[in-house]
């Protein structure tokens, strides 16, 4: 048989991936290295991306150190996409190395780049970066309705809407860049967030005025989260009373914020009727609806229908990484510890379920589960969220341990400004560092002394 292209490695290896099936994964990689099919821009993205969505940090640096040494491997999207490798990983340092390899490599960066990047450091909450790229956005591409566009959105994610007020009034009287459908519901999305039905209604006749600019299944996805957070749930059916008459059909999203909003509010009833509707309807039930119903349950107390959906979840061929973890959160919701425990044994330890697991446990009064977990996040280099590193430190200052208290709330800005002193390395051989100086170390060096602190 004629060997294969790298096209068609790449579809095998996307396939296999989407499919959660690893072994057969590797299988493929071994085999398109022994034919010695070079590794294009295309592969390697696809290669970074999988063992992300696998939480496995050394395969992704090892893929980019073969990467960056080939020729051809310098589209902007390569570097787009290797940030988000690593914001999946959790290795926020890497990431920041990478923004600024692809800005020092003076290659064109495009919208669809920038927003990316954007939407990483939106994620992790780190409002200086945003800013910092969108001022190079805004150096680098002349004012047109997308780079507004875009300001809009990050605007109103970082809370800064009147600013966004400001500037959608002013893209209103601008002829070359006009407000566009998705300038308005940017807006109406950062005004429906906090519950503020006027500024949304208001918005949504501004877009009604403008000529050619429809009312779609976004805009009524958007009103309904815009309801719910105000607790105006008898509007709600309204709304979708309003939406059948229009034709517009129910799509996957309008599904998942009808059930957020009345899983948020403990409304069982209503939930049961909208995952009634959704199994009734052609939406197809995929991994995320999976992972957004069993969470649903989750919040209205169903144990029954929490399991499972879970076991409906975990046995879906493209459930992700992200999916198994909204699993910790639930059975962390329900203080169903013997769960995490079952849950922690068959599936990877990412920062993210050491934080859940630490906090659920610290709750239960399971204090050597909770220092035997503190202690492997110290040696792979984790941080404690801040929620987490609350609760614990709330439990030591309960038990009169002030200065243990004290380190807890001070490792993850420990571990954050030990990681700004970074040096230059490029990200063809960037690896994890960091770690406290001092941080949790006087805490975590014996797990049985800490126990005792938190029991006392």
């Amino acid at each position: 048989m004629a060997t294969k292209s790298s096209e068609v490695y790449r579809i095998i290896l996307r396939h296999y991936s989407g499919r959660n099936e690893r072994t057969k994964f590797e299988e493929t990689l071994t085999e398109m290295k022994q034919q010695g099919i070079l590794f294009d821009d295309e592969t390697v993205r696809v290669l970074i991306t999988s063992y992300s969505r696998w939480n496995d940090a050394v395969k992704v640096r090892n893929v980019l150190s073969e990467a960056t040494s080939l020729d051809g491997v310098h589209s902007a999207f390569f570097y787009a996409d290797a940030a988000a490798a690593f914001a999946r990983v959790g290795d926020m340092e890497a990431m920041d190395q990478v923004w600024a390899d692809l800005t020092n490599s003076k290659i064109n960066i495009t919208m669809t780049v920038f927003n990316k990047f954007l939407d990483l450091y939106m994620a992790v909450n780190n409002l200086d970066k945003v800013q910092l790229i969108l001022n190079h956005m805004m150096e680098s591409v002349p004012p047109n309705p997308i780079t507004a566009t875009t300001v809009i959105d990050m605007l109103g994610k970082m809370g800064r809407v009147n600013e966004m007020e400001a500037l959608l009034d002013e893209m209103e009287k601008s002829t070359n860049a006009m407000p566009t459908v998705v300038t308005y519901h940017q807006a109406m999305s950062a005004f429906a967030k906090v519950g503020d039905i006027t500024k949304v209604e208001g918005i949504r006749q501004r877009m009604a005025r403008a000529p050619n600019m429809p009312e779609s299944a976004i805009t009524y996805n958007i009103l309904v989260e815009a309801y719910g957070r105000a607790k105006r749930f008898e509007h709600i059916a309204e709304l979708i009373q309003e939406r059948r008459s229009k034709g517009i059909a129910m799509d996957e999203f309008g599904y998942i914020g009808l059930i957020n909003t009345y899983a948020r509010a403990r409304m069982i009833d209503e939930v049961n009727d909208v995952v009634a509707s959704l199994l009734g309807s052609a939406v197809p039930l995929n991994a995320r609806l999976l992972a957004v119903i069993a969470g649903a349950y989750s919040f209205v107390g169903d144990m029954g229908k929490v399991e499972h959906y879970v076991k409906l979840l975990l046995s879906h061929p493209t459930r992700r990484q992200r999916d198994v973890e909204s699993i910790f959160l639930m059975f962390s919701r329900l203080r169903d510890t013997k769960k995490l425990e079952e849950m922690l044994e068959a599936f990877p330890r990412t920062e993210y379920v050491y934080n859940v697991c630490i906090g659920a446990f610290a709750k239960s009064g399971d204090y050597i589960k909770v220092a035997t977990l503190l202690h492997e996040m110290e040696l792979k280099k984790m941080t404690l969220q801040r929620n987490t590193s609350i609760t614990l430190s709330s439990l030591l200052l309960k038990a009169g341990k002030v200065e243990l208290a004290q380190a807890v709330l001070n490792w993850k800005n420990d571990k954050n400004q030990h990681n700004d002193e970074g040096d230059s390395t490029s990200i063809s051989t960037k690896a994890p560092e960091g770690g406290s100086e001092g941080g949790l170390e006087s805490v975590v060096d014996n797990t049985d002394l800490i126990a005792e602190q938190l029991k006392s």
